[in-house]
């Protein structure tokens, strides 16, 4: 059952600035090609500035084959096929036949390679990726003024911390923070399930633990569309005290890159969406909360949540604020719906359960502050206007990395940010 001490404790990673020697480095940063995360072991900063193979826009033939071939060492190779053509290629992989056959794919003229081969081309795409991205943080770092304070701070955190112990920033009920995952935050680009799931947890287990009571719970996004994972539920009936919870909050994947929120109103019995675009309610989510219903009602026998006395999806009474464009025309696109999804969840524990958001304004000159000593306070606004990453990630950066970059041995005089946010 949820432990309103043990439960809100937040881990934060010391972070070093430079390895220990005892990790052997014989590959180097090659080795990053070998991981199937982003929690990287080298510097970003480092990979980024790496020089990877480049791209032969010629390797567009391929074929499969027998077991048999010779395979080709995908870390020694000089050129990399298009990313296009490796995509196509891990279809073909995909197919049963082929996955149970095991075999190879040849490309013509270049080599052969089994499926672990492909996805080590592909992880080369995805470090080369990085050195755009690593150049747009230094730019983006140095240009906001409300970051000038420790500018060097969290561009070491993000850009220049050797991870060889594989440790996370941060980690909270199973959601982990990387250096990669906090850089999201720069400029104004989407928020991962992970960020949205990793505060929102915490904004439930704040509220009950305020109330000392088990009143709100946060259903993770991934529920919300795709296959519904029975285990997820269970496990969540497990370890909740269904009988006094009153609100159970899922962050609603929409698109490839838009954020809704659905309420589950226990009290209502009535599930409650909306998001900045006020999009038609999705399909995944109208199966999907009907069958989150029904496996809470089967496992616990919770009069509370029999599927036919709820009623269909509603809109929120008053509606999430209108999603703001973004003018950079960036393709990284505009985080706001992310934050508005966490604003919500943060008004509606604060104020009772009544349909109301506030901090959040309609207007495109908004002047809000933020207080750092106050956890619930996320009302932070660009200069633009926007309801979008720089101040939100000004908050994150604080509760969540390290405020200082050099090892002290002293552990009295070690600052652990996050420790105020719980």
């Amino acid at each position: 059952m949820f432990d309103f001490c043990t439960d809100l404790l937040l881990k934060v990673i010391n972070v070093d600035e430079i390895p220990s020697e005892e990790i052997p480095l014989e590959m180097g940063v090659m080795a990053e090609a070998l991981r199937r995360d982003d929690n990287f072991c080298f510097p970003r900063r480092f990979i980024g500035e790496t020089k990877f193979p480049d791209v032969d826009r010629t390797l567009t033939s391929f074929s499969l084959s027998s077991s048999k071939c010779v395979l080709t060492h995908p870390l020694k190779v000089n050129y990399l096929p298009p990313q296009s053509v490796l995509l196509d290629i891990e279809k073909e992989f995909a197919e049963p036949s082929n996955k149970e056959s095991e075999k190879l794919v040849q490309i013509s003229s270049y080599g052969n390679f089994n499926q672990h081969g492909i996805l080590i081309l592909q992880r080369f795409h995805r470090l080369k990726r990085l050195r755009a991205e690593v150049e747009f943080e230094k730019a983006w770092l140095q240009s906001v003024s409300h970051l000038s304070a420790f500018t060097d701070d969290v561009t070491h955190t993000l850009l220049g911390r050797w991870n060889f112990e594989g440790t996370y920033l941060a980690s909270y009920h199973g959601y982990t923070i990387t250096s990669q995952l906090l850089s999201q935050l720069c400029g104004e680009r989407y928020l991962s399930d992970e960020i949205l799931n990793f505060l929102g947890q915490k904004y439930c287990d704040k509220s009950n633990h305020n109330r000392q009571a088990c009143r709100n719970i946060l259903l993770p996004s991934f529920l919300s569309t795709g296959e519904l994972f029975e285990h997820v539920v269970v496990n969540i009936c497990a370890n909740y005290d269904l009988d006094g919870v009153m609100s159970m909050y899922l962050p609603v994947h929409i698109n490839p890159n838009h954020w809704g929120l659905a309420i589950f109103s226990v009290i209502d019995q009535t599930v409650f969406f909306d998001d900045g675009n006020h999009s038609p309610i999705p399909d995944d989510l109208n199966r999907n909360a009907h069958e989150i219903i029904e496996i809470i009602h089967q496992v616990s026998s919770n009069d509370k949540f029999v599927p036919s006395k709820w009623s269909k999806i509603k809109r929120f009474v008053v509606p999430m604020p209108d999603q703001p464009g973004s003018s950079s025309a960036s393709s990284v696109g505009c985080g706001s719906c992310g934050v508005a999804v966490l604003c919500a969840i943060r008004d509606f524990l604060q104020w009772k359960n009544k349909w109301i958001f506030l901090g959040i304004q309609r207007c495109s000159t908004l002047a809000l502050g933020i207080d750092i000593r106050d956890p619930w306070s996320f009302d932070l606004i660009n200069e633009r206007g926007y309801l979008a990453n720089p101040e939100f990630g000004n908050f994150l950066i604080q509760h969540l990395t390290n405020q200082t970059r050099k090892r002290i041995s002293n552990k009295k005089r070690r600052k652990k940010i996050g420790s105020s946010f719980c």
